[in-house]
């Protein structure tokens, strides 16, 4: 699309099945496929399709590509989890992961912006990840604070322990476990 537009084109979009004059189209190839559907055209007889404004089509490029991404992080889970499996390091039994959902939205049409939380816990009993929740309202000036002890040091992360990356076995084992009290870094 965005092609023809720079170049002067004004597209038209038609779903191949609504056009029956091409469809029932004895010979079929490009080119007579073309001549029916300016035929079509010229005579408005051609049944459009809405076509996204550009913002629209970014915003869907976008999506399509943070589903590829959820989809190949999936993927790359399972593979660990298996090379871990196939070497004896599967999950420790009753080991249950936890999803948390921190936010503190306002705004919500009925719940006052909780409603994300609400359905969190109405869901947790369905899904196989514990689902929990923390709420919490953030403002310029506690951030400022934040952000100024930072950077005087006074805030850290927590590491529990360093793992060198030939070690990365036991470091997942260790996070798998539950015993993590910090931050696990692995080396590279």
């Amino acid at each position: 699309m965005e092609l023809l537009e720079d170049y002067g084109f004004a597209p038209h979009l038609v779903h191949s099945l609504r056009c029956k004059a091409i469809a029932s189209a004895r010979l079929k190839n490009d080119k007579v496929d073309a001549a029916i559907l300016a035929q079509l055209l010229r005579a408005d007889l051609l049944l459009e399709a809405w076509i996204a404004p550009p913002a629209v089509r970014q915003l869907r490029a976008l999506l399509r590509h943070r589903v590829a991404l959820v989809r190949l992080r999936t993927l790359l889970r399972n593979r660990i989890h298996a090379v871990l499996a196939e070497h004896g390091h599967d999950r420790p039994v009753g080991c249950q992961s936890r999803l948390v959902i921190i936010g503190g939205e306002t705004g919500g049409r009925w719940l006052g912006g909780i409603d994300r939380q609400l359905r969190a816990q109405l869901l947790s009993p369905f899904v196989s990840q514990k689902l929990g929740t923390f709420v919490a309202s953030e403002n310029a000036k506690d951030l400022m604070t934040l952000r100024e002890l930072i950077e005087a040091g006074k805030v850290v992360p927590a590491i529990d322990r360093t793992y060198p990356l030939r070690e990365v076995v036991p470091a997942i084992r260790y996070l798998l476990e539950g015993h993590a009290r910090g931050k696990i870094v692995i080396k590279v």
